[in-house]
């Protein structure tokens, strides 16, 4: 394995049995994963266990990877409900909810004028992400979870910096919208 290696051709290397593909891809992607985890609430005591739980489901469920699908979507999938498994066993049995100020933190929005929103409103950021288009989910994954760069993220999708620019725009302003309406009332 080389070190400018696509996660996609590492993933599907390790699905054809080479041991060095999955090194390789732990050490890309395993403080990634830990940073990931902490965002998400994992006690910092806990996130090397959850890093490892990644791992091993990765592992186990490789063989569920299609190869030249994007790796990183996929994978960070499999972050995700690891984590939200891990917090659902841990304390009260539910996930932990995002606080409005912790989304906006993660998507780099300012909080709203004074008298806005609530900020003690709280709400499932996996919910929240199920309401926007798949497309809106895909420019928010490239921008947040693989740390792309609009430029890069036009070399990636053949689409112009431009357009990545506004459907990022609409993508947190939708959450923000979402988020802001009380669960009962109109989007």
């Amino acid at each position: 394995m080389d070190a400018d290696d696509s996660d996609e051709l590492i993933l599907e290397c390790w699905l054809l049995g080479e041991v060095a593909a999955f090194e390789t891809f732990f050490k890309r992607h395993s403080s990634r994963v830990a940073a990931y985890a902490a965002r998400k609430g994992i006690p910092r005591n806990e996130v090397p266990e959850v890093v490892q739980d990644v791992f091993v489901k990765l592992h186990n469920h490789i063989d569920k990877y299609e190869p030249g699908k994007r790796a990183l979507p996929w994978f960070f999938t499999l972050v995700h409900h690891t984590c939200l498994d891990r917090l659902k066993r841990g304390g009260k049995g539910k996930p932990r909810l995002c606080r409005l100020d912790d989304i906006e933190g993660a998507l780099g929005i300012a909080a709203p004028p004074e008298g806005g929103v609530d900020q003690g409103w709280s709400v499932d950021i996996d919910i929240a992400l199920r309401q926007l288009s798949s497309e809106s989910r895909q420019v928010l994954d490239m921008r947040l979870m693989e740390d792309l760069s609009f430029e890069e993220m036009s070399a990636k999708t053949g689409k112009s910096e431009v357009s990545l620019r506004k459907a990022y725009s609409r993508a947190v302003a939708n959450l923000r919208s979402w988020i802001g309406a009380p669960r009962g009332g109109s989007r």
